[in-house]
């Protein structure tokens, strides 16, 4: 008869530690299922913002690029994806009347934050007004530096004129070095020559 009333006891308090248990383990999955559903959603806002397309027709070129890509350089293309500029868009596209010529440079500066440079005078300055144009301050400041010129002078070229050289030029735009005659005589005056126990170097801005 005394141990009916311990066992009942001992039943009943199993039983609550049971019950609060499984209380516990419902509100840490409630908890679960709610940041879930929270990092769903961040996800999802993230993935539309990535992959929501802008398309630009520039002097009748079309281009196209993700949105959030236009933002990081800030200038005139950022302000163009946001929600803040109102513009009339044709078949979905954003008309820039300019030459698009070096336009996939200006896109290639906004995705990577690295300038490619034309060779020739013309293109530089021609990538210096778009630059500025645009409102991109980087490609701004890299386009008015000069280009350098890595030489590297070998033999006379027996096949050329006296003073011809046959030598090696580093392409900066292709990362890879070309080979070219150089006439000693008809470098820059404002090159820089290292001399030393190798080959002369001849660098050319």
């Amino acid at each position: 008869p005394r141990m009916f009333p311990m066992t009942t006891e001992r039943l009943g308090a199993a039983t609550t530690r049971v019950v609060q248990h499984v209380e516990a383990v419902a509100q840490r999955l409630s908890l679960c299922r709610q940041a879930f559903r929270e990092g769903l959603a961040e996800a999802s806002a993230l993935n539309d913002a990535q992959t929501a397309l802008y398309q630009m027709d520039v002097g009748g070129a079309l281009f196209h690029t993700c949105t959030e890509v236009l933002h990081p350089q800030g200038g005139m293309l950022s302000a163009m994806a946001s929600g803040d500029f109102t513009h009339d868009e044709e078949d979905g596209y954003v008309f820039l009347d300019r030459d698009p010529t070096y336009f996939p440079l200006v896109l290639h500066f906004v995705r990577t934050g690295v300038a490619l440079l034309p060779e020739d005078a013309e293109g530089h300055a021609a990538l210096l007004r778009d630059a500025q144009y645009y409102s991109l301050e980087g490609l701004c400041r890299l386009a008015q530096q000069r280009p350098k010129r890595l030489i590297v002078m070998g033999r006379l070229a027996h096949h050329s004129g006296p003073g011809q050289y046959v030598c090696q030029m580093y392409n900066q735009l292709q990362g890879s070095w070309e080979r070219m005659d150089v006439d000693m005589e008809a470098l820059p005056i404002d090159c820089c020559f290292c001399a030393g126990e190798g080959p002369l170097l001849a660098l050319s801005p």
